[in-house]
């Protein structure tokens, strides 16, 4: 019996640098992701959940202040940190 391969979930965020509004792709990963943003201080300005992602998804901090950003994207057993500047 074949296994299936094992597929590892994959996400990006782009453009980046931006003027605030950022789409984030994800490949493989097909649950709920978690989306944490901090500012350059460690302070959490943003957390929201999207259910069941699959393809790509807006974040948007043009209301925030021109800076460097820090974006946790989780999920059941995937985790990423994403550096984003905003211009």
């Amino acid at each position: 019996m074949e296994e299936e391969p094992n597929i590892d979930p994959a996400a990006r965020i782009f453009p980046n640098p931006g003027t605030g509004l950022y789409q984030i792709v994800t490949e493989n990963l097909d649950i709920d992701l978690a989306i944490a943003v901090y500012n350059m201080l460690g302070e959490k300005i943003g957390i929201q959940t999207v259910k069941n992602i699959n393809g790509s998804h807006s974040l948007d901090l043009r209301y925030q202040p021109a800076g460097i950003y820090f974006v946790k994207l989780s999920a059941e057993g995937f985790t990423k940190d994403v550096k984003i500047i905003k211009q």
